[in-house]
């Protein structure tokens, strides 16, 4: 059985994300905010734009930009079943050390096209504004969408618009926002539709913070392994079963 736990840094994004949506929302503002995510960002990277960045923007010295360079244009993979060799034209090794971090240098200068705050976690961009003049915040966000749009488009990258979503946070008794009509944004031809339960990192956001969707699916998931222990202790002994809980981190890989 495989667990994934969420690491520090994400952990770390998410409180803040948290505290800052709670404290605007608690100020009677609304607040608008884009989940954006990119179509094999990874992959898609330019091994010329990259060294281009390292070079101008960061001014690394040319026998490390070699050295980086190297290292990710000798590369090869193979398609099952086939020995044929193929070389990888683009692309940043995911799972590597470096990698994340030659990303960040890839996109650092996203934010000089946009003006409005954002947050990003490796290829997740998340853009937000607030106010109490729901259209005004709204036509500030679709600008940058757009600019964000033609930075991907310039750089090589994609955004994909089936996972993009946008979601409005609001006091629980804001009724006003019942009545405003913002249900989606088209962007070329692709939607980007409200959505009101959204998981991102692996929380449910709402639109009031009130994680009531996500309380009841961790429950969910604990009482499911909850059964499953139950179901299985009385083949183990009680030192096999403190071993196996242990070694599983079952609950507490859930419960983070």
């Amino acid at each position: 059985m495989h667990i994934v736990r969420i690491d520090l840094v994400a952990l770390l994004f998410l409180f803040f994300l948290n505290l800052y949506i709670i404290i605007l929302i608690n100020l009677r503002l609304k607040l608008f905010q884009y989940f954006f995510y990119l179509r094999s960002a990874f992959d898609c990277v330019s091994h010329d734009l990259l060294v281009n960045k390292l070079m101008v923007d960061f001014n690394l010295e040319p026998k490390y930009v070699k050295l980086i360079y190297e290292g990710l244009t000798n590369r090869v993979f193979k398609i099952h079943g086939n020995d044929k060799l193929y070389t990888l034209p683009c692309g940043i090794p995911q799972g590597s050390a470096l990698g994340p971090l030659l990303f960040s240098i890839f996109i650092n200068k996203m934010g000089e096209s946009i003006s409005c705050p954002f947050l990003t976690y490796a290829d997740d961009l998340v853009i937000y504004q607030s106010g109490t003049n729901s259209s005004d915040v709204l036509k500030s966000l679709q600008k940058d969408v757009i600019a964000i749009n033609v930075w991907c488009k310039m750089n090589g990258l994609k955004i994909n618009f089936d996972k993009t979503k946008y979601m409005v946070f609001h006091k629980d008794k804001d009724l006003s926002i019942k009545y405003e009509c913002h249900d989606r944004l088209e962007i070329e031809n692709n939607v980007i539709e409200r959505v009101f339960e959204f998981k991102y990192l692996g929380l449910i956001f709402e639109p009031c913070m009130q994680f009531k969707k996500h309380f009841v699916a961790v429950k969910k998931r604990v009482s499911q392994r909850l059964s499953y222990l139950q179901g299985v202790k009385r083949f183990l002994s009680t030192n096999v079963m403190t071993i196996m809980v242990n070694a599983m981190s079952i609950l507490l890989s859930i419960m983070d």
